[in-house]
């Protein structure tokens, strides 16, 4: 249901359907981790793209790390990960702009060789940035 409301534009309705539902998660005993997983069974993974809207306007970059803590997928240490694999400008790009939105606080679950290899393609980055 929330990728449903990202796909439809609508960031705060989305991040109160992934409170409600780690909420009742909790609730009930379960495992709040669990609840992208069912997602995902339902709707298929959330697709980056539909993000990209969202990302020019600071305003909503509250609401994307929320939905970015939720969906293990957009995780620090996988954006990194795909960053370092994909070959597409455009989706090479989208990959940083959502690294942006990160911020700069470190995610403790992000693992070192990602952190490791982010410190030595620094200069890269700012390469690529430069370009743009």
């Amino acid at each position: 249901m929330a990728i449903d409301q990202i796909g439809q534009g609508s960031l705060s309705r989305a991040v109160v359907m992934i409170d409600l539902a780690e909420n009742i998660a909790i609730l009930g005993g379960l495992n709040p981790r669990q609840c992208p997983k069912l997602g995902e069974k339902r709707n298929g993974p959330l697709d980056l793209e539909t993000l990209r809207p969202f990302i020019p306007n600071s305003q909503n970059h509250s609401h994307l790390r929320r939905i970015m803590t939720f969906f293990d997928e957009l995780s620090l240490d996988r954006l990194l990960r795909q960053l370092n694999a994909e070959t597409r400008r455009s989706r090479r790009r989208l990959l940083l702009d959502l690294l942006e939105v990160h911020g700069r606080q470190p995610d403790p679950k992000c693992s070192c060789s990602s952190m490791v290899w982010l410190k030595r393609k620094k200069a890269v980055l700012v390469g690529f940035f430069q370009e743009i």
